[in-house]
């Protein structure tokens, strides 16, 4: 018979936060693919009507569950809780493979502290579940930009436990330094690493390890958000699906003039497309006017139909951003 006065074992969370397109799914991928990382749960928070992260994770872990169309701190925070206390139920049924933490992606507009109130203030989940890390994403590229024009810039690095620097291979060395220097002023007491290109896994992933909050790093609660689904500033955001395979030239020189049109407004393209010629499904994924080269999903990975676009931007409608633009 189990002893009722044994203390209950709580299940460790790693949250990872990090601006729109700061690197946050790349790390998740390489931290999950690594063994000390395995058998792990993870809560994908998705901002739009189409969700895509959790197909980049494909394969990278038994359990992903999405939360879609709201910033998880806002409008999905009810859903989070009520993902986190189906885990919990169905891996004590044995309806999910056993897993050892819970990871959750965050949108990249999301405050921690509404997440980190809940967590500990939901019965169940504050008793089955113990925070273990927040881990947040950097870019080094726009990162000065977006600490002056993002305030949950600001509320995402002084929450987080450590610190990653994403894309410092392409980053301004002078912008890079001064980037550091403001984010030990705001967070002294974070670990600060540095990633450039495929993030590093070395000396992260027995962060995973922790059974709870580390005692180096004061939480401190930013003003709680406002509710509502897209509450942070004027963000908007839609879908556009695909007929058909596109052409890569084709699709390519349009959203190159969609990002060359608007700039910084568009702060974040991502989708999956199909390309005339190629049975691969491929990533597409642009941040702040800056087009990434189309990256091809792993093989056997799922695609919908010929694909989608999903685009976030500062209060631009979808048809001032299309204006009769064809892909």
């Amino acid at each position: 018979m189990a002893d009722p006065t044994a203390p209950i074992h709580r299940i460790p969370v790693v949250l990872l936060t990090g601006c729109l397109g700061s690197g946050k799914t790349t790390l998740l991928r390489a931290l999950l693919r690594a063994p000390e990382a395995a058998n792990s749960a993870v809560l994908v928070n998705e901002l739009g009507a189409v969700g895509l992260d959790h197909h980049l994770l494909w394969g990278a872990a038994d359990t992903t569950l999405v939360l879609e169309n709201g910033c998880v701190c806002c409008s999905a925070q009810e859903d989070l809780a009520g993902a986190l206390e189906a885990l919990f139920w169905q891996r004590l049924q044995r309806k999910l493979p056993r897993f050892d933490r819970v990871v959750i992606e965050t949108t990249g507009i999301a405050h921690p502290a509404g997440i980190l109130d809940m967590l500990a203030s939901r019965a169940l989940v504050a008793e089955r579940y113990a925070m273990a890390l927040v881990l947040c994403t950097v870019d080094a590229v726009f990162g000065l930009q977006q600490a002056h024009e993002q305030p949950e810039f600001l509320a995402q690095v002084c929450a987080a436990d450590a610190l990653v620097l994403t894309k410092t291979d392409i980053a301004d060395p002078v912008d890079l330094a001064a980037l550091e220097r403001l984010l030990r002023q705001r967070n002294p007491a974070a670990l600060l690493r540095r990633s450039a290109g495929q993030a590093p896994v070395d000396g992260w992933v027995g962060l995973f390890e922790a059974g709870g909050r580390s005692s180096r790093s004061p939480l401190v609660h930013p003003a709680q958000p406002q509710p509502g689904a897209l509450a942070h500033r004027s963000i908007t955001s839609f879908a556009v699906r695909f007929g058909a395979a596109a052409s890569r030239a084709s699709l390519e020189a349009t959203l190159a003039r969609i990002l060359q049109r608007h700039g910084a407004r568009i702060l974040r393209i991502k989708g999956i497309v199909k390309v005339a010629g190629d049975t691969r499904a491929w990533v597409v994924q642009a941040v702040r006017g800056r087009l990434s080269v189309l990256e091809p999903l792993g093989v056997g990975a799922p695609a919908q139909d010929a694909g989608f676009l999903v685009f976030i931007t500062a209060g631009l409608p979808r048809e001032d951003v299309l204006d009769g633009q064809v892909f």
